[in-house]
């Protein structure tokens, strides 16, 4: 697995990910916020990988912030 990231700033995320697949195909990826995971979600299903999302994080507050990242996820799954 190689992953290449440019820390250019804050709104600079994963800008390649060059991923073989597992032998199994498939990854468990964590996610607390869809924005922050969405480009290495891409990468993962371009490669080929059945990619499955754990969104789980209790140290979100207010728990309308955390209602917008769980919402966010699963709009973009």
């Amino acid at each position: 697995m190689t992953l290449t990231l440019q820390q250019a700033g804050a709104s600079d995320y994963v800008k390649h990910v060059d991923l073989t697949p597992p032998t199994h195909g498939r990854v468990l990826m964590h996610s607390c916020c869809a924005p922050c995971a969405g480009d290495l979600m891409e990468q993962i299903l371009a490669n080929g990988i059945d990619l499955t999302i754990f969104f789980y994080n209790p140290n979100i507050h207010p728990k309308r912030e955390y209602d917008i990242r769980k919402n966010e996820n699963i709009r973009f799954a």
